[in-house]
């Protein structure tokens, strides 16, 4: 079930793909690469979902800031300021509870996909089908299994536990 408080309605994922939906996944999708935006918008539009596209992460940024969505798709790199981590960070705090997606052409991402994966929900190297990036947002908002998150813990409390007693007297803030 997803809850939105702006919209103030419930909506069971299984009502939106049924044959007379009720409720619509809206969707921030985020790429500098316009062809690849329209495409990604057009396949998901054509599926049922309610999809706001930008290019800019400030754009976004806003949008994350005033709107409320189900799932994030953005790109990883893009021009000027910010990128795709600094968009699922603002959306994992502001949005806890929505999806994020990850996409990126550079194939050096793979190798990072551990570190990424404690914010992103998914990651998908382009390019790939448009059917592939469908199926994966409603399996994904269907199971609903948000990342997991680190706990933070104080730089004070990292020092003392690697370092010895008698050198950290005194650290606590």
């Amino acid at each position: 079930m997803l809850y939105d408080s702006d919209r103030a309605s419930c909506c069971y994922l299984s009502e939106c793909y049924s044959d007379k939906p009720t409720c619509y996944p809206q969707i921030l999708l985020v790429d500098d690469d316009h062809a690849v935006l329209e495409m990604m918008n057009a396949t998901l539009e054509r599926k049922g979902f309610q999809v706001v596209a930008v290019a800019t992460v400030t754009e976004a940024l806003k949008l994350i800031a005033t709107e409320s969505f189900d799932a994030l798709i953005t790109d990883l790199h893009m021009p000027n300021a910010g990128d795709g981590f600094t968009l699922i960070t603002a959306m994992r705090h502001s949005q806890p509870h929505a999806l994020t997606m990850l996409v990126s052409g550079y194939p050096d991402v793979q190798s990072a996909m551990s570190a990424i994966l404690l914010e992103a929900d998914e990651i998908m190297v382009k390019p790939f089908e448009a059917g592939k990036l469908v199926e994966t947002v409603r399996e994904k908002l269907l199971n609903r299994t948000p990342a997991p998150r680190v706990e933070k813990e104080r730089v004070a409390e990292i020092l003392e536990r690697s370092t010895p007693l008698s050198s950290t007297t005194g650290w606590r803030v």
